[in-house]
């Protein structure tokens, strides 16, 4: 059933909401005019992007077989902002990206944000810490962790009597 604002089954039409907000007084309608006016003007910041959650790092650790494989996604950061550390089977991975305009600039708008990060991993007894790597390419961290030789699987043949 289509509902027009002229047979609206509120009798005072204020379940519309721009009616709503004309009705609340008129700093509800400056609310709405501020609002065109930041959707329209791309210099600043629209309600979406103000809204938009930073999520500074994305992890995942999988078993390969003969190694763990610990892949990060750190969109920024270089070598320098990435500091790894392995005590007591924990692996701690921190992070840092500082935002700052470069010398004798001034920023007019931001949406990059400054963040730091600090995870850590319980790794099991089987890696072997003294052979563990750390590459950041492209903003893809990859840490190889490989397995004790003896933690490695290997196959068994059976043999027939």
């Amino acid at each position: 059933m289509f509902v027009s604002m002229y047979n609206h089954p509120c009798a005072d039409h204020l379940c519309h909401s721009s009616q709503r907000r004309r009705a609340l007084g008129p700093l509800s309608v400056l609310e709405d005019e501020l609002r065109r006016f930041l959707a329209w003007n791309q210099f600043l910041p629209t309600q979406a992007a103000t809204r938009t959650p930073i999520t500074p790092a994305q992890f995942e650790l999988k078993d390969d077989g003969a190694r763990w494989v610990l892949t990060a996604n750190l969109p920024g950061l270089s070598a320098k902002d990435v500091e790894l550390s392995i005590t007591n089977n924990q692996l701690t991975v921190r992070g840092q990206r500082k935002t700052a305009p470069p010398a004798g600039y001034g920023v007019r708008h931001q949406e990059r944000k400054s963040y730091a990060f600090d995870r850590s991993f319980r790794l099991p007894n089987t890696v072997n810490t003294d052979q563990v790597e750390a590459q950041l390419l492209n903003g893809r961290l990859t840490v190889t962790l490989p397995k004790i030789q003896a933690a490695t699987p290997r196959r068994i043949n059976v043999q027939a009597s």
